[in-house]
C-alpha cells in the first residue's frame, strides 16, 4: 500500500523480533553469551555462592552480586542502543532500558535486606533472566556475530584457476 506509514512501535516490534531470531544459530553468539556473559560476567555471583554458608543465613551478598550483574548487563546494553546512530526508535528503547534499569536496581538494592525467603530467589531469578534477555535484544543484530562460510576459503576463493600475484623468478632452490 503506497500511503502506509510505519510507526516507531511497528519498527521496534519487527526489529526486536529480528534481534531475537537472528543469532540463534550463531556459534559466536552462544560462545559469547555463555563464556563472556554468564561465566565471566557471573563470576562475582559464583564467588559469593562459593563463600555462602547456609548456617550464617545471610544471603545479602549473593543478592547484591545478582543485582549488580543485572545493572551492569542491562545498563551497558542499553547504553549501546543509545549510541546507535542509525535510527531514533532504537535510541529510545535504550533510554527506556537504562531508566528501567536504574529504577529496578536502586529499588532492589535499597530494599536488599527486606527481600527474604522465596521472594529473594524469585527476584534474583527474574533479574538474571531479564538481564540476559535484554542483552540478547541489544546485541542480537551485532555484525560481529554474523557467520558466513565459503567452501573455497582455504584455496583463496571461488576462482582457483586465476593467476596469483607475485613471481618466483629470483627463487633459488
Amino acid at each position: 500500500m503506497a500511503g502506509t506509514k510505519i510507526t516507531g512501535f511497528h519498527f521496534l516490534k519487527s526489529d526486536i523480533i529480528n534481534r531475537l531470531d537472528k543469532p540463534r544459530g550463531s556459534t559466536k553468539f552462544w560462545t559469547y553469551l555463555i563464556v563472556g556473559l554468564l561465566i565471566i560476567g557471573g563470576l562475582p555471583i559464583i564467588m559469593e555462592l562459593y563463600k555462602y554458608s547456609p548456617s550464617g543465613n545471610n544471603s545479602d551478598s549473593i543478592k547484591l552480586a545478582v543485582f549488580t550483574f543485572f545493572a551492569a548487563t542491562v545498563g551497558s546494553s542499553s547504553l549501546r542502543l543509545m549510541l546507535n546512530d542509525e535510527n531514533s526508535p532504537i535510541r529510545m528503547l535504550g533510554i527506556f532500558g537504562l531508566t528501567l534499569c536504574a529504577v529496578i536496581t536502586f529499588s532492589l538494592v535499597k530494599n536488599l535486606g527486606s527481600i527474604v525467603g522465596y521472594w529473594s530467589i524469585f527476584a534474583c531469578a527474574i533479574t538474571m533472566l531479564l538481564s540476559i534477555l535484554w542483552w540478547w535484544i541489544c546485541n542480537g543484530d551485532d555484525p560481529i556475530f554474523d557467520e558466513q562460510f565459503t567452501d573455497h576459503a582455504a584455496t583463496g576463493g571461488d576462482d582457483i584457476d586465476r593467476q596469483l600475484p607475485g613471481n618466483l623468478n629470483e627463487f633459488e632452490g
